[in-house]
């Protein structure tokens, strides 16, 4: 790989309109994507309102209000509950299918509001199958003028006998509920296998599980949570898969710099105006342009995608901390007054190997800060050490105030 420097954000834009020119007098890929999202989210709040209402109804199973009107209600509301599920559910997995197979963890909150909504459903046809089974109501006559529930095992079986079969609706019913309640345990458990695996649990519904291409993911020696921390992971895991680990840190340590260093550029990456289908195949030139390993395009791709380039320093300064355990490095940073000479820097390392396991070397940063009047404040590792001059005087202030 080259060391070829990163276009500036002029070439950047230039990207960014030469990919979206054949697009000038059409709807971006984008704009569909955000608009779906969109349709997605309202068709959640809409099922999780119908779910809502469906449990209300049953409530009067076997109460005053219980007649045939209500179980008809609660019969179509039904239908429509599990069929709004499986829509909405086709719009979202195609999605999370294509994201998990190149090994990065879900990034969908829409999946996760589907599938609690999918397990609380779940609940509710479980009670509603036992509900109508201990009090079972007699529909023919209400069906005598109105369209009943099809069963095409009966319309086969007049089709054949060439007589009339008088349907069972009762048992019909517990049967189209068992069958609904199948469906969507089976949905369930396809929403369920693309959950992140710190998910909650709802009742008694099993641990949440992770998928199958989440759970090959090679775990960096130290784990780092939050949402920079996932795509951290499986960028590292992709790496090591493909042992571009060096090649994918020298990418982004060089990506950190040029952020640092141009203004326009984090501009770009920060911009909410600019569409996410555009960032994506910028980035995609740059990334062809400056021979950027496939992994690092990929994830910048993603990043974009999802909206979160933000988080992009974030992910560079996490890979840098599972890099530098990687090879066995502990980051160490100390804070004084003034700055340390070497003859100090040297006696400094020397003491704090002392905190370090076998094989373990020291990754040294210093700062200064007046404001610490003396002395230094170390942090190595998971240790954090005061023993400013400022931090004494407060303790001394604090305990003169105590016994005032």
């Amino acid at each position: 790989m080259t060391d070829s420097p990163i276009p500036s954000v002029s070439n950047v834009q230039t990207y960014s309109h030469a990919a979206s020119h054949s697009q000038v007098q059409t709807q971006t890929q984008d704009d569909r994507n955000e608009k779906t999202e969109k349709v997605i989210l309202l068709q959640i709040q809409d099922i999780n309102n119908q779910v809502a209402q469906f449990r209300d109804l049953l409530i009067n199973i076997g109460q005053p209000r219980d007649c045939p009107e209500l179980r008809e209600k609660i019969r179509r509301l039904r239908r429509n509950c599990v069929e709004a599920c499986k829509n909405t559910s086709q719009l979202i997995l195609p999605q999370v299918r294509r994201t998990t197979d190149i090994g990065i963890p879900v990034d969908c909150p829409n999946l996760m509001l589907l599938f609690y909504i999918v397990q609380l459903f779940l609940r509710e046809l479980c009670k509603s199958k036992n509900l109508i089974r201990i009090v079972p109501m007699d529909m023919t006559e209400y069906y005598e003028t109105r369209t009943g529930p099809s069963n095409i095992g009966n319309v086969i079986s007049q089709i054949v006998l060439c007589k009339q079969i008088t349907p069972d609706f009762h048992e019909e019913e517990l049967c189209s509920i068992q069958k609904d309640s199948e469906e969507i345990r089976g949905l369930m458990n396809e929403l369920q296998e693309f959950m992140p695996q710190s998910g909650g649990d709802i009742g008694t519904v099993r641990s949440l599980s992770t998928s199958s291409a989440t759970q090959q993911l090679i775990k960096p020696p130290i784990q780092v949570y939050g949402i920079e921390g996932r795509y951290a992971t499986a960028l590292y895991s992709a790496a090591t898969k493909q042992k571009t680990l060096n090649n994918v840190e020298k990418d982004l340590l060089k990506l950190q710099d040029l952020l640092k260093k141009d203004k326009q550029l984090g501009e770009f990456v920060h911009n909410p105006s600019i569409k996410r289908r555009d960032k994506v195949e910028a980035l995609k030139a740059i990334g062809k342009k400056v021979n950027l390993s496939s992994e690092t395009v990929n994830v910048l791709g993603l990043l974009a995608e999802n909206g979160r380039l933000s988080l992009l320093n974030s992910l560079i300064n996490v890979f840098k901390l599972f890099m530098a355990a990687n090879r066995g490095e502990v980051p160490c940073e100390v804070i004084t007054a003034k700055p340390l000479d070497n003859e100090m820097t040297s006696k400094l390392q020397a003491a704090l190997k002392g905190f370090l396991n076998k094989g373990e070397s020291i990754l040294l940063t210093s700062k200064t800060d007046p404001s610490i009047i003396g002395g230094m404040i170390i942090s190595i590792g998971d240790k954090y050490i005061d023993m400013s001059v400022a931090s004494k005087v407060k303790k001394y202030s604090d305990i003169i105030a105590d016994t005032v």
